[in-house]
């Protein structure tokens, strides 16, 4: 007789009855005529079917069934045939699906049995459902079903978490003593990890970027003269905190990694300027440099901006590198500049938004080279989308060696304690900020709340807010964030608004056109696009003047126009838009080479890592977390 091992995958379980082989005929194609096979239905093995056939005596599994040989002939196909019309009959309506191939009946129950928290009792759901399938396996007494029992299971599970790689990571019981649900890891991440922080520790002690502690103070006073030269009469003269100088020490003292920890508005970005400055002066002669890098686009131009050093992707250095590197081993030709140097500085922003595989590339490249990894992030926002980041993990590994600025200083005064509140956890304390400064909107069942926010952004963006002369001006699309948690919210909040620009005149339909998007694999909407949108660019790509576009990049429509042009020797029609981005660029994209636009009124607040504004409106959901409102 074949046995069949039910296979229990997470919350899904199969159960497998199956005919014995036998000495039936072949049809001339070799396969099995049905109703000439003989046997009995095969083996149900696991907890699930144990606790079906022997219910007094659950967990234990049971040998039941005395007949050897089963029905012979081709009466065996007509009693499988009854018995599976008399399976479908009990499983109407429980989600379980009967399926039938030859002389072999599978029930596949997903969601049905489940083995809550790793356990491997039945869910009250799940034994109802079994109760009702064990009509049918004792009416038909013919059958021998062999039923193993719980140690089955879990050997089945292990094997199964062999397969998969999995291992299990060991976890502390909480503050009541409970044990909470086991989690797991691969052992490729698992070896990635140590990697990642053997390299660290190895270069812990590393002297190699040591800076006089004089220079760093001379160099952050003329930084400071500067800044100050540069503002207006009235103004707070610009200075850098002794947290911020203390950072800046730690960024300049030994050790070839080193972690830059820091809330959002602390002012890190007024911490590393004058920190590259150290390093332009110092390390200048010798020809090493300052490399800044981001998750995305964005953050990357964000850190050019905000620090005045060259900066790109992760993936766009990483690729640069690896491609110099295999040029260089085969000698061939390759570009200097694309290779990451022995004492050259890697800054990496947003570092907490790096996933496993990313980072590991990362460390590894800079372990390499013999170049220094700086990387800066705050713990308390968004981690990968991917795998777990580790930043936190390696940010741990080197202790309290690691630059910190934990004040929030760029923030408006009024909603600092707000913002400090919620990047040190107390909830409790930015909801009452957030309800004296009026920031809390709390809706009575029946109101549209997505309604009521876009009526708020209208009104806040046409009364306007203070700059730094303290003159009140309208606010415009590129000084606000509309933010939500999942994309069905952020497409119903960029139609809510678009509506709402419609109706005010802002928008015509009058020159629109209609276009196929995709921006998530698999997922292809139709949308509108009208001179004056907000349109946000989800891929990195070449517009049809070979400019670059980045994903993550925002702008406004300019200019819409139907064209015809050639495609490989032949004439077709197609629509060209042009778009002034945020940052005073302008790019001119062809909808038949570019199909990853959407709406750019709102997004996940995952997307707006990174990103400062005047004002922002987050709407939360069901799924919405700590960082997620902090981040907004």
């Amino acid at each position: 007789m074949q046995k069949v091992i039910t296979s229990v995958l997470f919350n899904s379980i199969l159960l497998s009855l199956t005919g014995c082989a036998g000495t039936g005929l072949q049809d001339q194609d070799g396969s099995r005529n049905q109703t000439l096979t003989w046997g009995s239905i095969g083996t149900i093995a696991g907890a699930a079917a144990g606790a079906l056939i022997n219910k007094d005596n659950r967990g234990k599994g049971a040998l039941i069934g005395a007949g050897v040989g089963g029905l012979a002939g081709a009466g065996y196909g007509v009693y499988a045939d009854r018995q599976e019309a008399e399976l479908r009959k009990a499983t109407a309506g429980t989600g379980i699906d009967v399926q039938r191939h030859g002389d072999d009946i599978k029930l596949v129950m997903p969601g049905a049995i489940t083995f809550a928290n790793g356990s491997t009792e039945l869910s009250p759901a799940a034994q109802f459902n079994l109760d009702k399938l064990s009509g049918s396996f004792k009416q038909y007494g013919e059958n021998n079903i062999e039923v193993t029992g719980l140690e089955e299971i879990e050997a089945t599970k292990s094997e199964i978490y062999k397969q998969l790689g999995l291992i299990e990571i060991p976890q502390q019981p909480d503050e009541n003593g409970r044990m909470p649900p086991k989690r797991y890891t691969t052992k490729e991440l698992f070896t990635l990890e140590a990697d990642c922080v053997k390299a660290v520790h190895a270069g812990l002690d590393d002297p190699s970027w040591n800076v006089d502690r004089a220079f760093v103070d001379q160099v952050i006073d003329d930084y400071e003269k500067e800044k100050q030269a540069t503002q207006k009469p009235g103004e707070k003269p610009f200075r850098l905190t002794q947290e911020q100088r203390q950072a800046a020490y730690d960024l300049t003292g030994p050790g070839q990694y080193t972690f830059f920890k820091g809330a959002a508005g602390v002012g890190k970005s007024s911490t590393l300027a004058p920190t590259f400055r150290v390093y332009a002066e110092v390390f200048k002669a010798p020809g090493r440099r300052v490399i800044g890098v981001a998750p995305a686009n964005k953050q990357a131009t964000e850190l050019a901006k905000s620090t005045g050093i060259q900066a790109q992707t992760v993936h766009s250095l990483l690729i640069k590198h690896q491609n110099a590197l295999a040029a260089q081993q085969a000698g061939q030709h390759f570009k200097q500049q694309d290779l990451i140097g022995h004492g050259d500085i890697v800054v990496c922003d947003e570092a907490g938004m790096l996933d496993t595989y990313q980072m590991h590339n990362l460390v590894v490249a800079c372990h390499q080279a013999g170049a220094r990894l700086i990387c800066v992030g705050d713990r308390n926002q968004h981690d990968a989308v991917e795998t777990a980041a580790l930043f936190g993990l390696l940010h741990d590994a080197v202790g309290d060696r690691c630059a910190k600025i934990e004040t929030i200083a760029r923030q408006v005064d009024q909603f600092r304690p707000t913002a400090q509140a919620l990047y040190e956890g107390k909830v409790s304390d930015a909801i009452r900020h957030m309800q004296r400064d009026e920031q809390l909107k709390v809706f009575a069942d029946g109101v549209n709340e997505a309604d009521e926010l876009v009526g708020d952004v209208f009104a806040d963006m046409k009364a306007g807010l203070p700059g730094k002369d303290s003159v009140v001006r309208e606010l415009d699309w590129s000084q606000i964030l509309v933010l939500a948690d999942t994309n069905e919210q952020v497409r119903a909040l960029n139609d809510k608004i678009r509506d709402a620009r419609f109706a005010r005149g802002e928008l015509s339909a009058v020159g629109s056109v209609s276009i196929e998007t995709e921006v998530l694999p698999g997922e292809r909407f139709t949308i509108q696009v009208a001179i004056g949108d907000r349109l946000l660019l989800r891929k990195t790509a070449k517009d049809s003047q070979n400019e670059p576009i980045y994903n993550g990049d925002l702008g406004s429509v300019l200019g819409i126009e139907r064209v015809a042009r050639e495609v490989d020797g032949e004439r077709i029609k197609d629509i060209l838009f042009t778009i002034t981005r945020d940052d005073g660029r302008t790019v001119k994209i062809n909808a038949s080479e570019y199909e990853s636009l959407q709406h750019g009124y709102a997004m996940t607040g995952h997307k707006a890592q990174g990103m400062t504004v005047m004002q922002s409106y987050y709407l939360p959901s069901s799924y919405a977390s700590l960082q997620a409102w902090y981040v907004a």
